[in-house]
């Protein structure tokens, strides 16, 4: 007997036109503090603004982050809150204002300043304790915040800028992404934090982001430009900009800031920063003018595929995108594999295949089959990815397309040592505010590259760029010999083989004054690659007081971040050291900015927590199913016939509402060629009704698409994919004026 699906579609509008009479909107009121419910009203603590001062000399960022505070409420509090940082940023200070009092922090052991955290806080003092969970995420705990207090926190980190192709990039990251911890890999204690609550997708940000920057150096900038947000940029000389932001509410996303300098040059060369015991410098070396590549080699690419939820929209498309175009490019000489993943993983081919014509079309087509749905368990498709049968003497590459939402870097680290030693890793980020913690140091270990991709207008051309990166390295075999010269403390200590357009980057602690020749040499296709640079001629000013910071933050970096979990207590001590004599955030040392005054004379608070918006694109379906991914869905091909599709609504002035491109037969089209009932809710007889809410704004795109009200899981994971598939629809009107307007789409599913 054969079963009939028959899903009901019914779209009804409401709030018909944003700013008008009717139903508002959702309003969050957030972020900000929320007390828990036993509290007697829902006192806040809202974030009022998150500003940034940038200031760029040369080769090194120097920002300061201030973050402003007010308790608006009747309840003295304790403020929790999370945010993102830069994973390359040394911070190296912070301090706290209360009215015209500053409070500057000092550095500490970490469990030394949680402890004196504590007693400040049970004291009645107000105190600023900041700790780090990861190199990329940050917690700000305020104590005693009374009723009316306006509390400024500002954070300093100095950053390396590392240019890539000519082109210098500065990323300030504005939110942390929701980070996925499966049952099998929950989160490390102490890093609960993930589980921090979420604004909606396309919530309004309700607090004020800015942010400026100046820009100043040695060689004339050839331009400027910022892919990430609306900015005004001014050349303020032939070597110097001024960058501002033109709106405040684009908190929701990094924000990036390239700059090219004439000739496509890199500032090359010894910069160092004297001192009377110790000295530290940093040697850029620019790749050949005219690199030998020699004639490829066959080669074998296994592609990793994220299809998890928060990949749903623009990311999975870019990295469908990029994927096909990299097995378009494979000869018939190389090989070829595909694993895509969410709460489970799938296999293209249990071995490696040929890329004839016919493979390369049946690669492509799995990879455009996959939909986004699930949780992230990338490290069980990672092993499965490394332990997959090897074609014999060819070079493998293995490519990861993901946004890194997830809590196991260091697990994911951890198998990267164990089993890539004849493996390349390449990691291609896509989204707003991705993991950079883990795709950088997945293509650190793995001695590969690493990419990000912010939005989908610099997509086709960093793409390109990727694929040309990981073909074949220009240098390899680096190496650094030392001539009449003190002892020098490296960073890194080795060299990985250097690729198109990137520089040779190496920092160095030297004892006493520096002296002698530094000598970097290697293979360039058969011949041998040198430059020299001679301490007497290296650009020497205090200016670069900042170069100890970044040569520390370097060491800490490989003594502990991207290393796997096996850490001795040796490497504990090295990295607390450091961080206490350089004043240092790490994950072992904390800054604390204490008041010695008794303001909260009562002592009672309540501890609140932050909500944090959810970055651009990435969809509530991020957030909304980890208790239920229990691995991938595979969708019915059987196509759906859809038997009612009527609008509802009341309308008391003239309004044209927002229309399906081609009317509702032409809606009932499309959902029965893309629609498919998912199999598992089939075979466990699931059915019932989903409402699936979205807004149409004035250019017909279809924006905040988000579950107004659930069925199951299963159910609501295919009814949110079809709305996020719809082109895009005829905007709606109101009294002759477009309008952007709310619709709600009920899909029944009854078997």
């Amino acid at each position: 007997m054969r079963t009939s699906i028959l899903p009901v579609i019914v779209l009804f509008f409401i709030n018909s036109s944003f700013g008008q009479t009717g139903e508002t909107p959702d309003k969050t009121g957030s972020p900000h503090f929320l007390l828990p419910k036993e509290a007697e009203s829902a006192e806040q603590f809202p974030l009022k603004s998150t500003s940034a001062e940038i200031n760029i000399t040369g080769i090194i960022a120097a920002v300061s982050v201030k973050q402003t505070y007010k308790n608006e409420g009747k309840t003295a509090i304790e403020a929790i809150y999370v945010f993102p940082g830069s994973t390359r940023s040394a911070i190296h200070g912070l301090s706290m204002k209360i009215g015209e009092r500053t409070i500057k922090a000092k550095i500490s052991e970490r469990e030394q300043a949680r402890a004196e955290y504590q007693k400040a806080k049970d004291e009645g003092r107000t105190a600023t304790l900041l700790e780090q969970h990861r190199p990329n995420v940050f917690q700000m705990n305020v104590s005693n915040i009374l009723p009316g207090d306006v509390i400024e926190v500002e954070l300093i980190y100095t950053e390396l800028l590392e240019p890539a192709q000519g082109v210098y990039s500065f990323v300030y990251p504005a939110v942390v992404g929701p980070l996925y911890a499966s049952k099998q890999n929950p989160a490390a204690e102490g890093e609960k934090w993930n589980e921090n609550p979420y604004l909606k997708a396309g919530s309004p940000i309700p607090y004020l982001f800015n942010l400026s920057a100046t820009l100043n150096s040695s060689i004339p900038i050839a331009g400027a430009t910022c892919p990430s947000h609306a900015t005004e940029i001014k050349f303020t000389g032939k070597q110097s900009a001024a960058i501002a932001l033109k709106r405040t509410d684009e908190g929701n996303r990094d924000f990036i800031f390239n700059y090219k300098l004439q000739g496509n040059k890199i500032e090359t060369g010894l910069f160092v920063f004297p001192g009377s015991t110790e000295s530290y410098f940093l040697a850029l070396v620019e790749p050949p003018a005219n690199p030998v590549r020699s004639e490829a080699t066959p080669r074998e690419f296994v592609f990793i595929l994220d299809v998890s939820g928060s990949m749903s929209g623009f990311p999975l498309d870019v990295a469908k995108k990029l994927i096909h175009g990299m097995i378009d490019g494979l000869t018939e000489r190389d090989y070829f594999n595909i694993l895509s993943f969410a709460g489970g993983s799938q296999v293209y081919s249990q071995t490696p295949v040929k890329a004839t014509a016919t493979e390369k079309q049946k690669g492509q087509a799995f990879v455009y089959r996959s939909v986004a749905s699930g949780g992230t368990e990338l490290l069980p498709a990672l092993k499965t990815a490394l332990t997959l049968p090897k074609e014999e003497g060819l070079s493998r590459s293995v490519v990861i397309a993901t946004d890194g939402y997830i809590t196991v870097e260091k697990e994911c680290f951890e198998l990267i040592q164990k089993y890539s030693s004849n493996a390349n890793i390449h990691t291609f980020g896509i989204g707003s505010s991705v993991n950079r913690y883990l795709l950088e140091g997945m293509g650190k270990i793995g001695r590969g590259y690493h990419c990000v991709i912010a939005n989908a207008g610099e997509a086709e051309k960093e793409a390109g760029k990727f694929r040309t990166y990981i073909e074949l390295p220009l240098l390899t075999n680096i190496a650094v010999q030392f001539t009449d010269a003190p002892p020098i403390d490296l960073e890194p200590g080795t060299i990985s083989d250097l690729l198109p357009g990137r520089p040779i980057v190496i920092a160095g602690k030297i004892e006493g004054a520096p002296r002698g020749k530094m000598t970097i040499t290697a293979l360039n296709g058969k011949s041998i690659f040198s430059k020299s640079f001679d301490y007497t001629n290296a650009v020497v000013s205090a200016d670069y007081s900042a170069l100890k910071q970044l040569w520390a933050r370097k060491r800490i970096a490989r003594l502990d971040e991207f290393k796997y979990l096996g850490k001795s207590e040796e490497t504990k001590k090295q990295v607390t050291d450091l961080g206490l004599k350089y004043g240092l955030l790490t994950a072992y040392t904390s800054f604390l900015a204490e008041d010695t005054e008794v303001r909260n004379k009562g002592k009672q608070f309540v501890t609140v927590t932050q909500p944090l918006p959810l970055p651009e694109n990435v969809s509530d379906m991020a957030v909304g199913y980890n208790a239920t991914r229990s691995g991938l869905m595979t969708m019915s091909t059987k196509k759906m016939r859809v038997n009612e599709v009527t609008l509802e609504g009341s309308f008391s002035i003239p309004d044209v509402q927002p229309q399906f491109p081609g009317g509702e037969v032409a809606m009932r089209n499309f959902i029965s060629k893309t629609m498919h009932y998912p199999e598992e809710a089939k075979a466990l007889k699931i059915k019932g009704t989903v409402r699936i809410e979205f807004e149409v704004d004035l250019n017909g795109k279809l924006t905040n698409i988000r579950l107004r009200k659930g069925s199951h899981p299963l159910l609501d994971v295919e009814a949110l994919r079809i709305a996020g598939l719809m082109p895009a629809w005829v905007p709606g009107s109101r009294a002759g004026t477009m309008r952007k307007m709310k619709v709600v789409m009920r899909v029944k599913f009854s078997l």
